[in-house]
């Protein structure tokens, strides 16, 4: 079993499975317990692999917590006007027609869930997030602190009222520091009308971010940021 994520093993096996027909449309995939005693993992792991084929959509869950294949109904394509000037003057493509025509109600059911990063992951982010502070005509370095390891994201958008994109920017820098070690994070979002986040944002978090770590005696970096390379 590949050690570094075993949960993506247990998946791809689940999924070949699945795939070559040993789990049919509606049948039950093994239960939690069955499956940590087979790959000899914790639950957490075996969770993981279970959620990557419920987004893959391979799998579904009924309200006991069975585990099954999902059952795909065929497509049908009923409407004839499913293209017309008609439909799309309501608004409607082609599969809100086809709905329509069948009195089928669309609907999405969207299950949220929230788990933190795996520590490896994190490290991979804070990482790649420095490089934004700290290459040389990135859009963030403007949010650098002195003495301090900083790792942040700039974000830059246009505005949007009633419908229609004005001309005023929504800039931000989200960041963290230390990112050697991250004690604290601030995030900074500004309504102008010009310039980016890396222009508005950034230097308002260096302020902050600077006069917070000074407040809460917060020692500088021990360590040395990492060396990057950019390919265009």
């Amino acid at each position: 079993m590949a050690r570094d994520r075993p949960w993506r093993f247990i998946a791809a096996e689940l999924r070949r499975a699945i795939e070559a027909g040993e789990y049919g449309a509606g049948d039950r995939l093994p239960t939690g317990a069955e499956l940590m005693q087979q790959y000899g993992v914790a639950r957490q792991t075996v969770q993981n692999a279970i959620e990557q084929l419920r987004s893959e959509g391979l799998i579904t869950s009924t309200p006991g917590g069975r585990v099954q294949v999902r059952v795909r109904q065929p497509i049908q394509r009923l409407a004839r006007n499913r293209l017309s000037r008609k439909e799309r003057a309501k608004g409607r493509g082609t599969f809100l027609t086809d709905a329509a025509s069948g009195s089928w109600r669309p609907e999405v059911d969207v299950t949220l869930r929230v788990q933190a990063a795996e520590a490896d992951v994190a490290q991979e982010l804070r990482s790649m997030m420095e490089s934004v502070v700290d290459v040389k005509g990135a859009t963030g370095t403007q949010a650098a602190v002195q003495g301090f390891r900083v790792a942040g994201k700039t974000g830059t958008g246009k505005m949007l009222t009633d419908g229609q994109y004005t001309k005023h920017n929504a800039g931000s820098f989200i960041g963290m520091a230390p990112a050697d070690n991250p004690r604290y994070v601030i995030g900074v979002f500004a309504d102008v009308p010009d310039g980016t986040g890396g222009d508005v944002a950034a230097p308002a978090f260096s302020n902050m971010m600077a006069f917070t770590l000074l407040h809460y005696r917060v020692p500088p970096s021990g360590t040395k940021p990492p060396k990057f390379k950019l390919f265009g």
